[in-house]
């Protein structure tokens, strides 16, 4: 379960047509889709096909999957031993 989510964050959503960039050796997919169901990415490729999800039209849009809030606040104060 996701913690701290709500009813929206859980829906199946489809987001289409995105340039997506990854952290695998490919690195940019164009025109790709990305099914999320319970706030998790299950499945990336093309021409994906959910008629119950909520469909997202990310044509022009780039998506980032595994790359939320990347940013830290940790300084060295925090990792000195």
């Amino acid at each position: 379960m996701v913690s701290g989510a709500n009813a929206a964050d859980l829906e199946k959503k489809l987001i289409q047509n995105a340039t997506v960039i990854t952290a695998s050796d490919s690195r940019v997919l164009e025109n790709t889709d990305v099914l999320i169901e319970g706030g998790f990415i299950v499945a990336i490729g093309g021409n994906l096909v959910a008629n119950d999800a909520i469909q997202i039209d990310a044509s022009n849009q780039i998506v980032t999957p595994g790359l939320i809030a990347p940013h830290s606040q940790i300084g060295l104060m925090e990792i000195q031993l």
